[in-house]
């Protein structure tokens, strides 16, 4: 490979590594899960309507409605629908403008008039982390997930001009490890997911549920390490970032029909699936051990 397009080469597979490493969703708002619940509570059971054993619910949070503690939020929804059990809580926790994130991690890779300048902007927002509680409110162990986003904003302070070199997942892995102890410890994140009840009482809370105050707590230790000192809000701009915690789950009639349900699968904020497989490629070209075929470079190297 000509060194030209070896310069070249890495500087696409960087670009590609850092954008693959970064992937998340856009903050879910589930307008179509909320109106649902809406008109479910408006003809509860027993109405005209047939009745649904099964509902999923979607509800935001934030000001006023963290005074109540999450068990009487999450059965007073339950009791409106008419239903009895839930499965497992997906907490998300905190709210930033995706597109702030991304003036800050420019900074070290910079877009010149020769690359086409920015690609276009975002206008859409991420969670700050997710994890997931078990029906009875206690914290389901290796769930928590951090954006990769705001940890490497952390890391931009330390990138000397190249981040994608800063991207180590060992080092992110780390960082959760970090807050995942500090917040629900090792002897209290032993819950492996949704219990078997075939009751029909309401669900109900362990003594040793998670509280708003410990999601709350979560969020002021994100905040003070990853966004202070490099996103805020201002005067002029006050949407930046905001405190709110979001909860999805489902609703079951009973504990018969919650026992055969399977739990949603729950993935994380993180979509990374193929920066491993970059980082190899880019270590090769790096140390020569690369061998370039036509169709790679046709493929990946502009003409």
């Amino acid at each position: 490979m000509k060194e030209q397009d070896r310069a070249l080469a890495e500087k696409v597979l960087d670009y590609w590594f850092t954008m693959e490493f970064l992937a998340q969703d856009p903050f879910p708002d589930h307008p179509e899960l909320i109106n649902r619940v809406k008109k479910r509570k408006q003809n509860p059971p027993g109405g005209r309507e047939k009745s649904t054993p099964i509902i999923e619910d979607f509800l935001l949070l934030r000001g006023s409605s963290c005074r109540e503690t999450l068990y009487e939020v999450i059965a007073k929804e339950a009791r409106a629908c008419g239903m009895k059990k839930w499965g497992n809580l997906t907490i998300y926790i905190g709210k930033v403008r995706r597109e702030k994130c991304i003036d800050r991690i420019a900074e070290v890779l910079p877009f010149t008039a020769e690359d086409g300048g920015r690609p276009e902007k975002n206008t859409d927002q991420i969670a700050w982390a997710s994890l997931q509680l078990s029906p009875s409110g206690e914290y389901i162990r290796y769930s928590l997930s951090l954006s990769a986003i705001l940890w490497a904003l952390r890391q931009v302070k330390s990138a000397k001009g190249d981040l994608s070199a800063s991207l180590d997942a060992a080092l992110y892995a780390e960082a959760v490890e970090e807050l995942e102890t500090m917040f629900f410890g090792p002897e209290a994140a032993q819950s492996e997911g949704q219990e078997e009840e075939d009751d029909d009482t309401l669900q109900s809370f362990s003594a040793g549920a998670v509280t708003f105050d410990r999601l709350r707590g979560l969020y002021q230790e994100i905040e003070k390490r990853y966004l202070k000192g490099n996103i805020q809000n201002t005067e002029t701009e006050k949407d930046a970032y905001e405190e709110v915690y979001a909860v999805q789950f489902q609703m079951f009639a009973d504990g018969r029909i919650k026992s055969k349900k399977e739990e949603d699968q729950y993935l994380g904020l993180t979509h990374d699936y193929f920066s491993n497989d970059i980082r190899l490629v880019q270590e090769q070209i790096r140390s020569g051990a690369w061998r370039t075929t036509a169709i790679w470079e046709r493929t990946c190297l502009p003409m």
